[in-house]
C-alpha cells in the first residue's frame, strides 16, 4: 500500500490500525479499491478472513469537495456498505469535523448517562447510598473516562464542550445531594474535579508529546512536523490547536518539544502542574467574591484532590446522609428564614421559628438558638472537648462568628495549605462531631416545623 491512497503533504497516510481495527484512506474511488483489493490479498496471504458485515464505506467532504457522490465497493465480492456515521476505536466519524464532534459528544454523554444507571443498583446515588469519597471515586474511576473518551482527538468546540459541562455538574450536583443553583467552583473545590475543558486540554497536550516520542519515521511525527511548519493559526489541523494550547498555558512553543521531546511522565507532571496553577488563582480570585462561600476554606483546594473532609469514609449510611448536609453549609446552600426573607424581598418573616426571639441566621441556629440547645451544647461540649485536645485554648479565642467558620470546615484551624496524616486524622475526629451537630439541628428544626 506504499504508493496509494491519501497524502498529507509528503506524507503517506493510507492505513490506520489497532489490532484489528483498520481504516483505509484514499482520495479517489480507483485507488480506493487497490487498497481494498491489496488487503484481501494480504489476508489471505495470512490466513485470516475480514469481515464483510462490518465493514463500511464512509464518504468525508473535504474543502476541494463540497458534495458527497455515494460510490460502490467490494469486498470477497459482497458489496460494501455506504453508511453516514462509521465507528473506529470506538468513535465515531462523521462527514465533516463538526459533525463528528457533535457526534462524539453525545455518544459520549449517553454512555456516561447509562454508565451512572449501572451503577444505582449498587447504591451510587446521594440520600442513603455510597458515601461521598466512593462516590467522587467511582464518577472518576469510570464516568468521566467514558464521558471524555477520545475528546482530546476531536477537540470539540465551545457549544459541544457546554454540553459535556452542563452533564458532568448537573451529574455531581445530583449525587452530592446540592441545588442546581450550588457555585461552580463550590463543587469544583470539594470534589477535586476539573472542567470538562481543562480535562481536555491535558489529554491533548500529553498526547502531543506522545506523538513527539515518536521515531522520526513515523507517520504521526512527520506529519506533526508538516503541519507546524507550514500550516498558518487559521487552519483547523489539531496540531495548529495545540499549538494554541501551549501559548494559552504559557508552555512555550510545540516546535521545541518536537525537537527535544520529554518524557511522558515528566512532561504529565508539568502540563498538570501549569495548568492546575493557572485554574487554582482563577477559583480562589472568583471564590473571594462570592459570600455563599466564606465558610468553605479555599487554602485547602488542591486540583484533583478531594477536600480533606472528603478523604475520609464515613463510618455508616446514617452518617454518610451527614456528611451531604453539611455540605449543604460548606456550599452555602442550606436554606434558612433568614435566606427566604432575602428571596421574597422581606415578604416573609426573618424571624426564627423555632425560638421567635431573633432572625434566624447561620450564627443563630448554630450557636444561640434557645430552642435547640439542649440538642446542641452536649454536641458542643464534645466538640470544644476534641478541639482542646490539639489546639490549646484556640476555641475560647475565637469570636462567634470564627466558630461558625471552625464548624463548617475544621481545616481552618490549621493556618497552612498542605496537611499531614496525623493532621487530617485530628480534623476527621473533629469533623465527625460537627457532622453530629449539624445533623441533630437539622432533624430537630425540621421536627419542630
Amino acid at each position: 500500500m506504499a504508493e496509494e491512497g491519501c497524502v498529507i503533504g509528503d506524507v503517506r497516510c493510507n492505513t490506520s490500525a489497532c489490532a484489528d481495527d483498520v481504516t483505509l484512506n484514499s482520495g479517489k474511488p480507483g485507488k480506493t479499491s487497490v487498497l481494498i483489493s491489496m488487503a484481501e490479498t494480504f489476508a489471505n496471504y495470512e490466513r485470516y478472513i475480514l469481515q464483510p458485515k462490518k465493514t463500511e464505506a464512509h464518504k468525508v467532504v473535504t474543502s476541494s469537495r463540497k458534495e458527497i457522490v455515494e460510490e460502490d465497493f467490494e469486498i470477497y465480492g459482497n458489496k460494501i456498505t455506504n453508511t453516514n456515521i462509521c465507528t473506529h476505536l470506538g468513535l465515531k466519524r462523521s462527514h465533516t469535523i463538526s459533525s463528528t464532534a457533535e457526534q462524539n459528544v453525545d455518544n459520549n454523554i449517553q454512555k456516561a448517562r447509562r454508565t451512572v444507571y449501572s451503577f444505582m443498583s449498587s447504591c451510587f446515588y446521594g440520600a442513603g447510598g455510597l458515601d461521598v469519597p466512593s462516590i467522587l471515586h467511582t464518577l472518576k474511576m469510570h464516568i468521566i473516562l467514558i464521558l471524555l473518551y477520545g475528546l482530546e482527538i476531536i477537540l470539540p468546540k465551545k457549544t459541544q464542550i457546554d454540553k459535556l459541562e452542563i452533564f458532568q455538574k448537573r451529574i455531581l450536583k445530583q449525587l452530592l445531594v446540592l441545588p442546581s443553583s450550588t457555585p461552580d467552583i463550590a463543587i469544583y473545590s470539594i470534589s477535586g474535579l476539573l472542567p470538562v475543558k481543562i480535562q481536555i486540554h491535558k489529554r491533548a497536550l500529553i498526547m502531543n508529546n506522545n506523538v513527539c516520542l515518536q521515531s522520526k519515521s513515523a507517520v504521526e511525527r512527520r506529519i506533526a512536523v508538516r503541519q507546524l511548519t507550514i500550516k498558518s493559526n487559521k487552519s483547523a489541523s489539531w496540531f495548529v490547536d495545540i499549538r494554541k494550547l501551549f501559548w494559552l498555558y504559557e508552555l512555550g512553543d510545540p516546535e521545541d518539544l518536537l525537537e527535544s521531546p520529554t518524557e511522558k511522565e515528566h512532561w504529565k507532571r508539568t502540563v498538570n502542574r501549569t495548568i492546575d496553577d493557572i485554574w487554582l488563582k482563577q477559583t480562589i480570585a472568583e471564590s473571594k467574591t462570592m459570600k455563599t462561600l466564606q465558610n468553605l476554606n479555599m487554602n485547602m483546594v488542591k486540583p484533583r484532590k478531594p477536600h480533606p473532609l472528603l478523604q475520609q469514609q464515613a463510618v455508616s449510611t446514617y452518617d454518610a446522609n451527614r456528611q451531604l448536609l453539611k455540605l449543604k453549609f460548606m456550599c452555602g446552600k442550606y436554606i434558612l428564614q433568614s435566606d427566604r426573607a432575602s428571596f421574597s424581598k422581606n415578604k416573609v418573616d426573618d424571624t426564627c421559628r423555632v425560638c421567635y426571639k431573633s432572625p434566624e441566621t447561620l450564627q443563630h441556629m448554630v450557636l444561640e438558638c434557645s430552642g435547640l440547645s439542649a440538642v446542641r451544647d452536649p454536641i458542643l461540649r464534645d466538640i470544644e472537648s476534641e478541639i482542646e485536645k490539639s489546639f490549646l485554648c484556640l476555641w475560647q479565642s475565637y469570636t462567634q462568628d470564627q466558630k461558625v467558620t471552625a464548624l463548617i470546615d475544621c481545616t481552618v484551624l490549621y493556618k497552612k495549605h498542605k496537611l499531614s496524616k496525623v493532621e487530617c486524622q485530628i480534623l476527621h475526629k473533629i469533623d465527625f462531631q460537627c457532622r453530629r451537630l449539624f445533623f441533630t439541628l437539622h432533624t430537630k428544626r425540621f421536627k419542630i416545623f
